[in-house]
This record gives C-alpha cells, structure tokens and sequence, in this order.
C-alpha cells in the first residue's frame, strides 16, 4: 500500500489539507493517512482531538507523534509507504519568508513530491488540470520530473516562458508557426506526450507570467521541478509562487538530487500530475 501524507496542524486549513491529499491519492491510486505532531508532549488544548476528528470524519486514520514538527514530519515522510506529503502554508504577503518556518524545512528536506496548500483553497478541491511551468533549459525540469501521465482523468498544460529576445520567429518564418514549435517542443523535451497536451508560450518572466496563465486556463494545481536549494538567490521563483500562489503547488525535486531510495516517488507523482 501507498500512502499519500497529509501533514495536520487542528487549525481550518487542515481541512482543505485533507481534500487536496484525497484528490491527489485518488491521481496516485493511494491511500491518505493524517499526521499530527505533538511538539515534545506539550500539544495545545484541543488541537490533536480536532485534526482527529476532521480526518476522522472522512475515515481517514491520524498516525499521533511526538517530538520537533518539522522533524517527525521529515521522518514520517521519508519512509518508504509515503509516495507524496500535502501540508498547509502559512504566510504573510510582504513578509521576510514566503512561508512559514516548518514548511520551508520541510519542503527543503523531503525528498518526494511536496503539495503545499494554501488557506483559500476550497474545501470543493478537484484535481483536474494542472499547470507545468518550465524556464531556461527545459531538459532541466523535463527529463527527471515531468513524465508521461498515466492517469487521462488530468489535462495537463506546460508553460514555457521565455524572454523577448528567444521567441522564435514566427512572422520571419510564415512556414514555422505556432503549432509547428509546440509539436517540436514535446518532440525533444516530452518524448512520447500524448496526443493534445497542451502548451502555452508567454514572453515575460515567470514571476509574470505563472499565476496569470494559472488563472486563464482555469488551472488547480501547479507542478515545478526544483533542486531543494533555498539558499540566498536561489529558488526565486519557487519563492515567489510560495508567497503568492493561490491555488495548491506541487514542488517535484529533480531526479538528478535525489538517491534512488526516493526517486520512484518523484517519478510517480510527475507520471501522473505532468504531462
């Protein structure tokens, strides 16, 4: 059996947490299994037996543990039965971080795909369609993460953004259009797309360009490759949809990081949440 983790904190976002894990379980055919941390036996009045109760409500079973958050939670997560690990993100817009400090440790340490959830997310969740950003050298977010999907329930739109100064030509070249360059594109970097996946190209920066096309197709989730690195100047864009983001983000690490305990997670999850 796999499990999909849902990372349970008793507060109003652990129930969008839960309908997020149910519907990415149901993509990864998976079951979900609530966890709440009981920070070193000291957990406030009323807070396990509410994350209890909500899961319980939808008859999913709570693991109770005790010790640091962000560590059980790493620990958890890392076993070899969870596939995937949702959790709710705190924020604050204009804030020194994009989110708070448990989430930023553990987005950084788990190995395997991480869907964070922010608090508008609706309790009436469905997964869908989702939106695959890829910048620079696309190989990069491709080759590892972005695997065929299995599952023909998700429609899958990869957006590729580039700068002014690399569109390629169009108007220069009536024979080469739009559509000529979209075939192209999956031809070399998504060997074996089906048929109808779906690309969108924007000029501009993903900082720009990310949420506005998210919104356009009606996307509910977005998927991007990342290394993990949350160094000064680095991951500015996964900084920037963390802060921002107002629908679930799923943060796929890159392969080419990871030992190959935890690769079949990764490459689960991108089978079936991209492309």
């Amino acid at each position: 059996m796999t499990i999909v983790m849902a990372a349970l904190n008793g507060t109003p976002v652990s129930r969008v947490v839960l309908a997020v894990a149910a519907e990415v379980a149901r993509v990864l055919d998976a079951e979900v299994e609530g966890v709440h941390v009981v920070e070193d036996g000291q957990d406030r009045p009323g807070i396990a037996a509410d994350a209890a109760m909500e899961a319980a409500a939808k008859g999913i079973p709570v693991r109770m543990l005790d010790g640091l958050v962000e560590a059980m939670l790493v620990e958890r997560a890392s076993s070899d039965e969870i596939r995937a690990m949702v959790m709710g993100l705190r924020r604050s817009l204009g804030g020194s971080r994009p989110a708070g400090h448990v989430a930023l440790g553990v987005i950084a340490r788990v190995r395997k795909p991480v869907v964070v959830v922010p608090p508008v997310t609706t309790l009436g969740f469905r997964l869908r369609k989702v939106l695959v950003p890829v910048q620079g050298r696309p190989a990069d977010a491709l080759e590892d993460t972005m695997a065929i999907a299995e599952s023909a329930q998700l429609e899958t739109v990869i957006l590729h953004v580039r700068d002014e100064w690399s569109v390629p030509s169009f108007e220069d070249q009536p024979h080469y259009d739009v559509e000529t360059w979209a075939e192209e594109f999956l031809a070399r970097w998504v060997p074996g797309a089906r048929a109808g996946t779906a690309i969108e190209l924007r000029v501009g920066t993903p900082e720009e360009q990310i949420l506005d096309v998210a919104r356009d197709i009606g996307a509910d989730m977005i998927a991007m490759g990342w290394s993990q690195d949350l160094s000064p100047g680095r991951a500015t864009v996964v900084r920037w949809a963390l802060e921002h983001t107002p629908i679930p983000l799923a943060l796929m690490p890159l392969a080419r990081t990871a030992g190959a305990g935890w690769a079949k997670g990764t490459d689960e999850l991108g089978r079936r949440l991209s492309a």
